[in-house]
């Protein structure tokens, strides 16, 4: 990928929560075990904890959910969550449906967070955002502050974080998946892409794998990408897209599934499955790990799809269509994988 193309980070990142929404205090998240807590919407109980830790002298914090009840002889199913430049885990895991489903099909989540740029400081969507350091080159995510420009081992974070939720409860190290919009999307290609061997299967929704990544996957990771075809952040033909004063070069919304498909040993093109309000296309056999499934949801934008999910307004993220359920639609293709 060339470097004029790796421009996009935070431009499909900068446009996921509302100011209000985005607040977190570090210290609503030093609980120190596991508590119960009931879950709108859905049955029964989930047990929530937040984890705080240092990682390479910074102070990361993420919140573990896990239905209530003995887990599995393998433990625990895990989706890990990355939210978009400015959210937050609990934002994600709350408004963008993950906990509801977790407790519905029994499965643990883990919402982390990513860095503020004004570390110390309560993270605020406008003004002290938290980014990823999804790889990009340069654009939105790459100012000063961002965790691109600090380099922070995100990637290592993420490590980490699997390996202390594992302390906590009995987790599934066959059935590790990642989940992330925008931002959170670029970051979960990019853990996906360099760990391969801990994880099962990987969603994004509008967002680019950034880095340069490997020719081929030593381990088979399956890939499930949601796009609106009205995104004006990530444009279906790709292109020159402005915001916030900043223009970055993208490649077109399709462009990493194919990569991520041929780094499966797939090259060939990707066939049409569904084309209906929703155009589906996939590449490889999808009752194995080398699979890639694409789904183009015609006349949608930027924001996640969930009926509770945040909103910002038409004219900075693209208009919205119900045709599709982004959370239910990427748990379904998780459940259908184990790693071998």
């Amino acid at each position: 990928m060339s470097l004029p193309s790796r421009l996009a980070s935070v431009r499909s990142s900068l446009v996921l929560v509302p100011a209000a929404l985005a607040i977190l205090l570090l210290a609503g998240w030093n609980r120190a075990s596991l508590q119960a807590a009931t879950v709108p919407n859905a049955p029964g109980l989930m047990r929530s904890a937040g984890l705080v830790f240092s990682y390479q002298g910074r102070v990361r914090t993420a919140e573990l959910v896990v239905p209530t009840g003995t887990p599995p002889s393998a433990g625990w199913p895990v989706v890990v969550l990355l939210h978009g430049a400015g959210g937050s885990g609990h934002q994600i895991l709350e408004k963008d449906g993950w906990q509801a489903v977790a407790a519905r099909e029994h499965f643990a989540v883990l919402a982390a967070d990513g860095t503020p740029k004004s570390e110390g400081r309560r993270a605020v969507f406008i003004g002290n955002p938290r980014t990823w350091n999804s790889g990009v080159g340069s654009g939105l995510s790459v100012a000063a502050g961002s965790a691109v420009a600090k380099d922070i081992d995100d990637v290592g974070y993420l490590m980490a974080l699997l390996d202390t939720a594992a302390q906590r409860t009995r987790l599934d190290i066959r059935r590790v998946y990642v989940a992330g919009h925008s931002n959170g999307a670029g970051m979960a290609y990019r853990f996906a892409s360099e760990h391969p061997e801990r994880v099962a299967a990987v969603g994004v929704m509008a967002g680019h794998l950034f880095v340069q990544a490997r020719q081929s996957l030593p381990t088979p990771v399956a890939l499930v990408q949601i796009v609106g075809d009205q995104d004006p952040l990530m444009p279906m033909e790709g292109g020159r897209v402005k915001m916030g004063g900043v223009t970055a070069a993208l490649e077109p919304a399709l462009s990493s599934a194919a990569r991520w498909a041929a780094m499966l040993g797939v090259h060939d093109s990707a066939r049409i499955v569904r084309d209906d309000s929703v155009t589906v296309r996939q590449w490889g056999d999808a009752k194995t790990s080398v699979v890639v499934m694409s789904y183009v949801v015609k006349g949608h934008g930027h924001g996640w799809l969930w009926p509770n999910a945040d909103r910002l307004p038409v004219s900075v993220i693209g208009p919205r269509r119900e045709s599709l359920n982004a959370t239910e639609t990427m748990w379904a293709f998780f459940a259908g994988h184990t790693r071998d």
